[in-house]
C-alpha cells in the first residue's frame, strides 16, 4: 500500500512539471505616434530607452515600426522617447511575470512636435584672442569629427568677431586654432543637440606669442 502511494505521488509531480521554453520575452513593445495619432515625421529619427528598479537599462531595439524594450526584465521600468523636432515623453510601466517569463506589455507614446526655427546653428563658435584679451589678426580655425579620418579639415566661417564651426552637427569635435606670430593650440569640444538644433559650444582660445 505504501508503494501505491509513493508511485502516485510522483507520477502527481510529473504531471504538474513545467516546461520553459529558452526564448527571451520581451517587457515592452513601444509604437510611436504624433499628438494626433499619426507617423512621425520621416526627419524624426527617434531613439528609445528604458530603465528598470533593477538596475537595468539600455536603449530600445528598433524592429520596423515598433521598439523592443528589455528582455525578462520584470517590475517598474521608464520607458523614454525623443525625436528630431518633437518633445521627449517618459512614462512608467510594471511588468509582471508568470513562472516562465515576462508578461509582455505593449506601449503607445505620443510625442508633441516643437516649433523649430529655420535658422542654421553653430556646433561651436571660437573666439580667438592674446593674452590681453585682443583679437588676433589673420586667426584660422578649422575642424573635423574626432572619429573620422580626415585629410582636409573643414574651414570655420567668420562669425562677427568670431569663427563659427560644424553648423548643424553633434559629436566631438578637435578644433584646430592658429594665428602668425602665435603657438597655434588643438581643442576636443562635444556638441549636443535638443529637439530642434545643436546646442552651441563656446570656446575661448588664448593664444601665447612664439
Amino acid at each position: 500500500m505504501t508503494l501505491l502511494l509513493w508511485l502516485a505521488a510522483c507520477a502527481g509531480t510529473k504531471d504538474t512539471a513545467v516546461n520553459c521554453d529558452t526564448l527571451a520575452a520581451v517587457s515592452v513593445s513601444v509604437t510611436l505616434t504624433d499628438d494626433s495619432g499619426g507617423p512621425l515625421a520621416a526627419s524624426a529619427e527617434p531613439t528609445v530607452s528604458f530603465t528598470s528598479d533593477a538596475g537595468m537599462s539600455g536603449s530600445c531595439d528598433n524592429i520596423g515600426d515598433t521598439w523592443l524594450c528589455g528582455y525578462e526584465v520584470a517590475g517598474p521600468m521608464t520607458i523614454s522617447a525623443d525625436a528630431w523636432g518633437y518633445g521627449a515623453v517618459t512614462e512608467s510601466v510594471t511588468i509582471e511575470a508568470d513562472t516562465c517569463h515576462v508578461i509582455g506589455q505593449a506601449l503607445t507614446l505620443a510625442l508633441s512636435p516643437v516649433d523649430c526655427t529655420s535658422e542654421e546653428v553653430p556646433g561651436i563658435v571660437v573666439t580667438v584672442r592674446d593674452a590681453f584679451g585682443d583679437d588676433l589678426a589673420g586667426a584660422e580655425v578649422s575642424y573635423c569629427p574626432v572619429d573620422a579620418a580626415c585629410d582636409q579639415p573643414f574651414v570655420c566661417e567668420p562669425y562677427g568677431s568670431a569663427f563659427a564651426c560644424a553648423p548643424e552637427m553633434a559629436g566631438t569635435f578637435g578644433v584646430d586654432v592658429a594665428a602668425p606670430g602665435f603657438v597655434a593650440q588643438y581643442h576636443e569640444v562635444t556638441v549636443e543637440e535638443d529637439e530642434c538644433h545643436v546646442i552651441t559650444e563656446h570656446l575661448d582660445a588664448v593664444l601665447d606669442p612664439a
